[in-house]
């Protein structure tokens, strides 16, 4: 699915979700992977907090997201 998605972005993933596996592959292919950043203690954000430590962009407002596709349309 990746392949044909882009940017690749994530929000609410813990540890172990099998689409921080997606993630990680889209980040090793140098692709553009934004992630919703959560709170540091929560089960849920430690996956997206972790892809965004690996280099992932932090959403922090709508404008990144629009950032985003803006710059898929160039």
């Amino acid at each position: 699915m990746q392949a044909f998605v882009r940017p690749v972005w994530w929000w609410k993933e813990n540890k172990k979700s099998g689409s921080l596996i997606t993630a990680n592959q889209a980040l090793q292919e140098n692709r553009n992977v934004i992630a919703v950043p959560g709170d540091i203690d929560r089960k849920t954000s430690v996956g997206t907090n972790e892809l965004i430590a690996a280099g992932a962009k932090p959403v922090l407002t709508s404008d990144d997201i629009l950032e985003e596709f803006s710059m898929r349309s160039r």
